[in-house]
């Protein structure tokens, strides 16, 4: 052990052993006094550096050695250093982190991210139609489909399809129920779906089940409403229909007394003559 004046011939990181008033802190008598006993520390740790080794060394003085000046410290939130560092320029930002050496480091956005090897001030986005799931991403791995597309990283992200829909980011689009599509593409949660033509959802407008129009009604369009009737003594070939003239003449219907017969009238409507000079009516 060496007791006397300290004489630091090379810059280093040491522990002065000595009473300590709290952790780091050394009493004014203790820092004053020249009568110390040293013994080398080990390096600073990664994500660490010394602190103020630069002002407390010499070739040529002797110096009186606190333990304030010799402390390692972390780098601030988001940096990095290797070990050994010194000073606190060591530190850079990390990987999902951006800013200048030394600090302050910000979280790269939502929907972006950086790599330890990227620029580091400034973080990359995402490509097209997808997003990170939070803050400080490292990876484009990370990158994941916004709410209404589809697809991995590194991508090529797409919109869900009519028809489809999605219910969380990151997530692959969900048909809908049978019976069911979407105004447009891009579309998001099960509520997006609608009747489709042919069929309907009377218990609810605004969400599933739907049910199929019956044998002898049809639905031409798309979204809220109720299956029609075909016109008098007609029906269709099937549950179904989407247009008025997929009517066709009921030649089983009773009213009609016989089988139907004759061609097609007004505007491809799509029914016959049920009986002899009368026609169907159109109300």
């Amino acid at each position: 052990l060496y007791s006397g004046p300290i004489e630091l011939t090379d810059p280093g990181n040491w522990t002065i052993k000595a009473v300590a008033i709290a952790p780091g802190i050394l009493s004014s008598a203790v820092r004053l006094s020249p009568q110390y006993v040293v013994v080398p520390e080990d390096s600073c740790e990664e994500d660490s550096y010394l602190s103020g080794a630069a002002a407390n060394t010499s070739a040529s003085h002797d110096l009186h050695w606190h333990a304030s000046y010799r402390l390692c410290k972390e780098c601030p939130e988001g940096g990095t250093s290797p070990a050994d560092s010194v000073g606190q320029f060591a530190c850079v930002a990390g990987a999902g982190y951006f800013g200048p050496a030394g600090g302050i480091f910000l979280a790269c956005p939502v929907g972006t991210y950086r790599a330890q090897e990227d620029p580091e001030d400034k973080c990359v986005p995402c490509p097209a139609w997808s997003t990170t799931l939070t803050s400080a991403a490292t990876s484009i791995d990370e990158c994941v489909s916004e709410l209404g597309f589809e697809g991995v990283s590194p991508g090529p992200f797409t919109p869900c399809p009519i028809g489809w829909y999605s219910e969380a980011v990151g997530e692959p689009c969900v048909e809908c129920p049978e019976g069911g599509t979407t105004w447009a593409e891009e579309s998001i949660g099960l509520k997006s779906c609608i009747a489709d033509q042919g069929w309907t959802n009377k218990l609810n407008w605004d969400a599933p089940p739907f049910e199929i129009c019956e044998k002898g009604r049809y639905k031409p369009l798309k979204g809220p409403g109720n299956c029609k009737l075909c016109p008098y003594c007609s029906t269709t070939e099937g549950p179904g229909a989407t247009s008025l003239s997929m009517c066709v003449a009921d030649v089983a219907d009773a009213e009609c007394g016989y089988k139907a017969s004759g061609s097609s009238i007004g505007w491809e409507v799509g029914f016959v003559k049920c009986k002899p000079y009368v026609f169907c009516s159109l109300s």
